[in-house]
């Protein structure tokens, strides 16, 4: 995968960012439902203040065609639906910060970019004000990295940020080679680790590419259905488990386990 200025592309993002934007405007318009349900029936939750947390927000635009990236389809959504959102924005690279910044100068949604590792960053940038838990999104996008599932869960635990569903966008390739290369750093296989966040119910999407891409979206919305469509199925679907299977299970080779790729761990 190809890398400039720390944001990661290829052949398989304009797939990527299409579906990002169709699970954004669906996911927007379902809680601003909710919220109007909610008030017509005089319920205080939830509240009608939408938090959208990203973890790696990038620049906000593609490296090499300038098309947005998650933080401002995302915003682009967000005015599309109404969404009464708050962007909390989370960069390690310096300049991408800078340009984030600029970008959400001329967007008419609130946003704040905290700057630094997502693992040091993520918890503290929840607020603590309110006294009632959010809905909204968290999106996980590490390029070609091992997702941090640790710090997924610990953000689902938290009191404010426990009904936040989790958008992950990851290689199920990458996953399976860094469970085999490095088993003494503890990294889960994909069911696992998903079964580690406390999500109740947990879409996957078909895989793409060579390096098997696929999105996982946990929510705590019981009622939540496959969005067949899409692609998106319930692991606990036929058509999810199956996918779920193929994504999580290793292909054997002579030694036992796929050809280790160090780097992109």
């Amino acid at each position: 995968m190809p890398v400039k200025d720390d944001v990661g592309y290829g052949a398989c993002t304009a797939k990527k960012q299409a579906d990002f934007r169709y699970l954004v405007g669906y996911h927007t318009e379902v809680v601003k439902r909710m919220y109007e349900k909610a008030s017509a029936a005089g319920k205080v939750w939830p509240p009608s203040e939408y938090w959208y947390f990203d973890i790696t927000a990038g620049s906000g635009r593609h490296p090499e065609t300038g098309e947005p990236g998650s933080p401002l389809i995302f915003a682009e959504e967000a005015l599309a639906h109404g969404t009464n959102a708050v962007m909390f924005l989370h960069e390690q690279n310096s300049g991408n910060c800078d340009a984030l910044r600029s970008e959400f100068s001329r967007v008419s949604v609130r946003a704040t970019i905290h700057q630094g590792d997502h693992h040091e960053t993520l918890l503290p940038s929840i607020p603590t004000e309110p006294d009632r838990a959010r809905l909204g999104l968290l999106y996980c996008d590490t390029n070609a990295t091992y997702p941090p599932f640790d710090l997924l869960a610990e953000f689902a635990e938290q009191r404010l940020t426990k009904s936040i569903d989790i958008l992950i966008y990851a290689s199920a390739t990458t996953i399976k080679r860094c469970c085999g290369a490095f088993p003494e750093k503890g990294f889960l296989p994909l069911r696992e680790a998903l079964s580690a966040i406390p999500k109740v119910v947990w879409l996957v999407r078909k895989q793409s590419g060579r390096h098997q891409w696929t999105f996982l979206l946990g929510t705590n919305w019981v009622a939540q259905r496959s969005l067949a469509k899409r692609d998106f199925w319930r692991i606990d679907s036929p058509e999810g488990e199956a996918i779920l299977r193929l994504l999580t299970e290793t292909r054997r080779h002579g030694n036992g386990v796929q050809p280790p790729i160090p780097d992109l761990c």
